[in-house]
């Protein structure tokens, strides 16, 4: 039996994350803020024996029209090792047709499992039949809770969007990188919003594995201080080439019955 497998582990959830807006937050969207800025500054631990790395994204998103093409900069501390600022590039809304192939009624299943320990808990697994799900049949009670998506400004939910990183600059974070220091963004379809940081990039995650009793592998880490909690995740598939059906496992740490969604992503202290 072969099974091709992935895992992972995030801490803290090993991003930091700032969200901010040009206004204060009103109850409803005619007196939204004028314009949202996220700063997704995330640390990848180490793979393959090489040394942890840095990843940052930024998107800004305003209900507000551009004067002129759509521009805007975000001005970066020295420390970044970006240069004086990164643009952030307005994606061009795709205009054209779909077309969509034949529908293939999918097979397989998902086989759901949560928590820790060397035996399955009581209701494991959760079983995903495609087939069912393709005719509209999903298993009850999927999810213990609903944990929230914080996905911040998207080009769905702004009258005018950047982003970065883009197509149009080949300057990249790096392991050297710090983002503390002032920061300030400014373009054509958004007041000017500035802030400080006194948190730089988390510590990278330094995962070890050992076999334990039954079949069981055991995960230890390095503890991080300022990280709010710590979820781990794997998958693994047998025989799901072309169609064939097969199985797949997916594993989730969450002590509840919980997989991906908002746990893949940033969480306010809020929420966790």
């Amino acid at each position: 039996m072969s099974f091709d497998n992935k895992a992972a582990l995030a801490a803290g959830i090993a991003t930091l994350c700032i969200i901010t807006g040009a206004a204060a937050i009103a109850q409803n969207a005619a007196e939204a803020p004028e314009a949202r800025y996220y700063m997704d500054a995330g640390t990848i631990g180490g793979f393959m024996g090489q040394g942890a790395n840095h990843e940052l994204t930024l998107r800004l998103g305003s209900r507000l029209p551009a004067s002129g093409a759509p521009q805007a900069d975000h001005f970066m501390p020295q420390g970044a090792r970006l240069g004086a600022s990164v643009p952030l590039e307005t994606p061009v809304r795709s205009t054209g047709s779909t077309e969509y192939g034949e529908f293939q009624r999918p097979k397989g299943r998902l086989l759901l499992y949560w928590g820790c320990g060397e035996k399955a808990g009581p209701g494991q697994p959760v079983v995903i039949d495609f087939a069912k799900v393709a005719k509209g049949q999903m298993p009850p009670n999927l999810f213990s809770a609903k944990v929230p998506m914080e996905n911040g400004p998207q080009p769905e939910n702004s009258r005018t969007y950047g982003t970065w990183p883009n197509g149009k600059t080949s300057k990249s974070i790096s392991p050297q990188s710090s983002i503390l220091g002032q920061h300030r963004i400014a373009g054509n379809y958004s007041p000017e919003i500035a802030f400080g940081l006194n948190q730089d990039f988390m510590a990278g995650l330094k995962v070890r594995t050992s076999n334990g009793a039954a079949g069981s592998t055991l995960l230890n880490w390095n503890g991080l201080n300022n990280a709010t909690g710590y979820y781990a995740w794997a998958m693994g598939g047998q025989d799901m080439g072309g169609n064939k059906g097969g199985d797949m496992v997916w594993w989730s740490s969450s002590a509840t019955q919980e997989f991906g969604g908002g746990l893949w992503n940033w969480l306010s202290p809020g929420t966790v």
